[in-house]
């Protein structure tokens, strides 16, 4: 799993295609949908405050654990910092 150099859901924008809610498809990122299957999940913990590597989780549970989400292929490329 990767680890991005942005925060969980900062780059959503209020608009028209989250009226209906929120489908767990969407890019952890951006919010715009992503296709499946996911090439790419983040793990989302405190509350939605950063991301969190697979070790993490494994070795503890950590706090505000939101679960796993989606990342579409483009913010994977933009803002990939290292593998988890």
């Amino acid at each position: 799993m990767a680890i991005y150099s942005v925060m969980p859901f900062s780059l959503w924008k209020e608009s028209k295609r989250h009226v209906r809610g929120i489908t767990g498809r969407e890019c952890a990122i951006c919010g715009k949908q992503v296709r499946e299957p996911f090439k790419h999940i983040a793990i989302v913990i405190d509350g939605g405050a950063r991301w969190a590597s697979a070790e993490d989780v494994d070795s503890a549970a950590p706090s505000g654990y939101m679960g796993e989400f989606p990342i579409g292929a483009n913010c994977h490329k933009k803002y990939q910092l290292a593998e988890g």
